[in-house]
């Protein structure tokens, strides 16, 4: 052959990508290396395609450090030996206290690359100052944990994971996979994400603990679960337990820890709902909190479908807005499409330490921030007279639409700090039987002259024997806000010192099914409920507390539109022609 065609020949070789290759490791004859270090080295030579990783269980794999670095590659254990075809089982592999990286750590900016983890237990490596007790991402890369525990890990940043978005770094964790037992020493206890990462969680549990040790207050202590600054992270699954449960957080968001414009998307559906449950926070937001005081975008918060119940804080048990964000927890499923029809999304059950008074048991709304409940279940929060249910402050908001709130202890359901210039809005919700034995006001307002906020109620049935709908807690007068209250139910007993429009006083069960077991569905067409308001002062944001989308016009005279009040519409079968659209 002519030297010129070798030269092509060479070239156009050259130019071909590398094959994916298979690198086994193990301790016998059919393994391709003894060691994982190894075998990674191997693949990195071998070039960019996504080369594979098989692990035997007839080695120990302990004090491990492996680096991964501009190249893809899939580590897969569970192979009782080199020779098997499938794997049975996980390997354990155990990190080291030494350097500032994880067992596994990702790097480089060139290109995008894939590490997928699959059948592994990466545990007991880490140490204080550590970013990522196990798991460190950082570059251009996309990293994917398939059936692979992460557990008592330490670090002081990412007790189990570390993620850096810098160069779009991406963690998707899919199968069981699960983050616990982690520690973080100063903050994100389970995962520690910034600048950009994004985090997807369609099959994983995170549990896990971040401790105080760290100098920043906005940073340590902060975020048992996750914290996420500048960073996005999305929640879902097709069925099962799935969410974020049992961490705790020294300080602020026991279960999710938001700042600097990050973004949190948990989504339930026919099969189960998303989970933020039994976490705790030290201070605020048990099960979630945000913070965006130094921040110069505001972190936003979508709970579709999904439950915030059973967490623990001082301040918002279950949310807990320290300054700025947006938290909406929403049923988005139509009737008969959500995992559960009648507790479809929840924030229930949640409660401040033993022995405190919860300052907002369900959640605490501080200035800048913005809490929407539309469709939701506010039930279960607050022991018996201890603390509130709800309590905002300064410019916050607090939005309730197709809301049930019932059933839930303290003082009173609404508190209002003191220099509250902001908006509490309740409209189309029921709202009944809150604790009994403190009923002196729906409404606690401050007594101060610098609190020009609103409080506006319509289409809402307030089953209450409250003495009056605003009591003034502390000494002095009422404050200069404004008060609008139209078309609503009132418990007979209610002596109310401003007077409803278009309201009407009824005893229980105020026109509903059942509300002593919880049913606070309408009873009938000929309840004085059914038909009652129209939309002048706005319509419900979407469809009512059971995911009923239409409005239904009973075949009876409407006193002043076809909309009911409180939480549910009246859904009756189809009418003919000329009884339906208010042709009554």
């Amino acid at each position: 052959m002519r030297p010129f065609v070798l030269l092509l020949a060479s070239l156009l070789f050259a130019a071909l990508p590398a094959r994916a290759a298979v690198f086994t490791v193990g301790g016998d004859a059919a393994c391709t290396h003894g060691s994982l270090l190894a075998a990674i080295s191997a693949a990195a030579i071998n070039g960019p395609a996504l080369d594979e990783i098989r692990l035997a269980n007839n080695i120990a794999y302990d004090s491990i450090i492996a680096p991964i670095a501009s190249h893809s590659v899939t580590v897969r254990g569970g192979y009782t030996t080199c020779a098997a075809a499938t794997a049975t089982g996980r390997t354990v592999i155990r990190g080291t206290t030494a350097g500032t990286s994880g067992t596994f750590a990702t790097s480089g900016a060139t290109g995008f690359h894939q590490l997928v983890l699959e059948n592994l237990e990466l545990r007991e490596g880490g140490n204080n100052t550590r970013r990522g007790g196990a798991l460190r991402i950082e570059g251009a890369f996309g990293v994917t944990l398939r059936n692979v525990t992460i557990t008592e890990n330490l670090a002081g940043r990412g007790g189990g994971i570390y993620l850096d978005g810098t160069n779009e770094a991406q963690l998707d964790m899919d199968g069981f996979t699960l983050v616990s037992s982690n520690v973080a020493r100063v903050g994100g206890g389970g995962i520690y994400c910034i600048n950009g990462g994004i985090v997807r969680m369609r099959g994983a549990i995170i549990a896990n603990t971040a401790e105080d040790g760290g100098s920043d207050p906005l940073e340590s202590g902060n975020g048992g679960g996750m914290a996420l600054y500048d960073c996005r992270s999305e929640q879902a699954g097709a069925g099962g337990f799935i969410g974020v449960f049992a961490n705790t957080a020294a300080r602020n968001g026991g279960g999710y820890y938001l700042r600097g414009g990050s973004e949190l998307v948990v989504d339930g559906n026919s099969g189960a709902p998303g989970y933020v449950t039994d976490n705790t926070a030290g201070e605020i937001g048990g099960g979630i909190a945000i913070d965006d005081t130094l921040a110069p975008r505001t972190s936003e918060v979508d709970l579709d479908n999904s439950y915030v119940e059973r967490n623990i804080a001082l301040r918002g048990g279950g949310i807990g807005l320290v300054s700025g964000g947006i938290v909406r927890s929403t049923r988005t499923a139509a009737a008969g499409a959500c995992h559960n029809e009648t507790y479809c999304s929840t924030l229930s059950d949640n409660a401040p330490p033993t022995g405190e008074i919860g300052l907002g048991c369900g959640a605490y709304v501080g200035p800048g921030g913005e809490l929407r409940l539309r469709g939701t279940r506010v039930e279960g929060n607050c022991p018996a007279g201890s603390g509130w249910t709800f309590r905002i402050k300064g410019s916050a908001r607090l939005l309730l639409d197709s809301a049930i709130v019932a059933d839930n202890g303290g003082a009173n359901p609404f508190f209002f700090e003191s220099n509250f210039t902001g908006l509490l809005e309740i409209a189309w919700s029921t709202v009944t039987r809150n604790f009994a034995s403190l009923h002196t006001g729906m409404f606690t307002v401050p007594s101060d002259g610098t609190s020009s906020g609103t409080l506006r109620v319509y289409g809402t049935i307030l089953g209450e024997p409250f003495q009056q709908f605003v009591v003034v807690g502390g000494f002095g007068g009422p404050p200069p806000m404004t008060f609008t209250y139209d078309c609503l139910v009132v418990d007979s007993n209610f002596a109310s010192s401003v007077n409803p429009t278009r309201s009407v006083s009824m005893a229980p069960p105020y026109g509903m099914v059942a509300p002593a077991t919880g049913n606070y569905r309408l009873a009938s067409g000929t309840s004085l409920p059914v038909d009652w308001c129209d939309a002048s002062l706005g319509a419900r944001a979407g469809g009512d507390a059971g995911g009923n989308p239409a409005i239904y016009d009973a075949p009876r005279f409407n006193q002043f539109g076809e909309r009911d009040i409180g939480a549910y519409e009246l859904v009756v079968a189809a009418a003919p022609p000329l009884f339906a659209n208010g042709f009554e």
